[in-house]
């Protein structure tokens, strides 16, 4: 996966700026379930 490039020149965005994409099938952190 990455950042389409046709877009990215289209509305003059920089990919140095953009976060890296990633599989929302991915694990980024936890929550505590007290919280819930």
């Amino acid at each position: 996966m990455d950042w389409d490039q046709e877009l990215l020149d289209l509305f003059e965005i920089p990919r140095s700026i953009l976060p890296e994409v990633k599989s929302s099938s991915e694990v980024y952190g936890y929550v505590e379930p007290s919280l819930w």
